[in-house]
């Protein structure tokens, strides 16, 4: 009775204490809201400020309770979907920081506070923790490095530190989806910003320059319209999903229909925006597939690429037939002629993206060798200016070179570590999650970060501004696929011998 007294007198103490904090802070959110109205009005106006608190105070009340929708809302922002002028850079005085990144600092924020102040909630551990949060300090070296070693002004190099920290959504996803239902909304939201990307190539590649629906700065004509759309990694994403899925799942004859539709629309996406790295990782990644599957998984696989090659044919003959001029009967060929170029002599001479890229790497080399450990830091040029490029000095076209080049070798061995160990996860465990769509999905991302490594060699995908998030919340959707089923296998019951 004494021992039970006592446990009572110390929950009392405990629950009073966190009472207290909890109340210090309601107090200081209080606080520190009334600041931002005064803050908000005294430099948007009312008209404005009035449109900015009310969201913000959805935005929070999303965070909370719903924060598959918030991740959801940052990949919308980051995939370039919406024009930039929705998501404006705010000076926060300490650098430049948008709209974006402001919702990666709440969703952490989030975890923080439901790590210190709900008591059920604790901080979900996986193997990649490690080599992600190494990498994530790496990136907070490269910031130092970058100012005390070469003169960069603290506020420049924040333009490549919250590209890169935008790997910790990583802890964001595994830490906030913790159910089934809440992950299955953050695929299905997932899904649609591919498909949603997938039509704006299609439809700007149709129309050309008669309607923009890509801002020019992404796409170019020649011969035919390269519609390529700053987010287009999702589409690849997404076309690597759907083919698991109609290779894994067991449905219904309507919804495989449905996907081999999404499926079509993906493969046109990719076509059209004549992107050679991707159109080979497509294909390494379907190899891979045909290493993997055994049985019926192997024959639907056979059966859809057949299918789908047979609708491709039978598409682009009706079109030559009723409308031998139009645009889309010219992309095949073109894709060709890229390919073509490559290992032909034009692809060594200076108007050839290859013989630049050359150059750049050379000059990356001799700036790691010189400071191998840490590099030359965030925002560094590593090279003069190309004379007729666009590129900036401080951007090199291999993720791997840029990586060492940002964030030394700390960085680099971090970064390889966790791609590498994310894809081993996969392989060995996709085959062992019990729900079709989930056992794709997992799948689905393995092979993206497969073909991906190969791709980061002439694009650097991995480390870009546009697609970094989409392969952070990949691994964190991935590892909470690998718990959920962890969790189902330890509370089924055991079948009798």
């Amino acid at each position: 009775l004494f021992r039970i007294n006592r446990m009572q007198n110390i929950g009392s103490r405990n629950l009073h204490k966190t009472g207290n904090l909890f109340s210090f802070l309601l107090l200081f959110m209080g606080a520190m809201f009334g600041i931002l109205i005064g803050f908000s009005i005294q430099m948007l106006g009312p008209l404005i400020a009035s449109i900015v608190i009310p969201g913000i105070i959805i935005m929070t009340v999303v965070l909370f309770k719903a924060p598959e929708y918030g991740i959801l809302i940052l990949l919308i922002f980051v995939s370039g979907i919406l024009p930039n002028t929705l998501n404006p850079f705010i000076n926060l005085g300490f650098g430049n920081f948008q709209v974006s990144d402001i919702i990666l600092i709440s969703l952490l924020v989030v975890v923080m506070l439901k790590l210190i102040f709900q008591s059920d909630f604790s901080f979900h551990k996986t193997p990649l923790d490690l080599p992600v949060l190494l990498f994530c300090i790496a990136v907070v070296i490269g910031i130092g490095t970058a100012v005390i070693n070469h003169g960069i002004r603290f506020s420049y190099t924040t333009y490549d530190a919250r590209i890169l920290l935008h790997y910790s959504l990583f802890f964001a996803v595994t830490n906030l989806i913790r159910t089934k239902s809440q992950l299955m909304r953050l695929l299905r939201g997932f899904i649609l910003i591919g498909i949603f990307v997938a039509l704006l190539i299609f439809f700007q590649a149709l129309l050309g320059n008669t309607f923009q629906l890509v801002s020019s700065e992404y796409f170019k004509e020649s011969a035919v319209l390269r519609a390529y759309h700053p987010g287009f990694v999702v589409v690849f994403i997404i076309l690597m999903v759907i083919i698991s899925l109609l290779t894994i799942s067991h449905t219904t004859l309507p919804i495989r229909i449905t996907y081999f539709i999404v499926l079509l629309i993906m493969g046109l996406a990719v076509l059209f925006s004549l992107t050679r790295n991707v159109i080979v990782s497509t294909a390494l990644s379907i190899i891979v597939l045909f290493i993997l599957l055994r049985g019926m998984q192997l024959s639907r696989l056979v059966m859809s690429l057949i299918v789908l090659g047979m609708v491709v044919i039978a598409g682009f003959t009706v079109l030559t037939l009723v409308n031998p001029e139009s645009v889309v009967l010219a992309y095949p060929s073109s894709i060709m002629q890229r390919f073509s170029n490559l290992f032909s002599v034009e692809g060594l001479s200076g108007e050839s993206n290859l013989y630049w890229r050359f150059f750049e790497l050379r000059f990356a080399w001799e700036k790691v060798v010189e400071n191998p450990m840490w590099g030359i830091g965030l925002h560094t040029n590593y090279r003069p200016p190309f004379i007729g490029e666009d590129a900036p000095a401080n951007f090199i076209h291999n993720g791997y070179m840029m990586v060492w080049l940002k964030t030394g070798l700390i960085g680099l061995i971090a970064f390889l570590w966790f791609i590498i160990l994310f894809q081993a996860r996969g392989f060995r465990l996709w085959a062992r999650v019990h729900d079709d769509f989930l056992q794709a999905t997992a799948l689905g991302f393995s092979l993206v970060f497969f073909a991906m490594m190969f791709s980061n060699w002439v694009a650097p995908l991995f480390v870009e501004n546009f697609n970094l998030a989409f392969f952070a919340a990949m691994m964190g959707i991935n590892e909470v696929i690998f718990s959920l089923n962890s969790l189902k296998d330890q509370t089924e019951p055991a079948v009798p011998v």
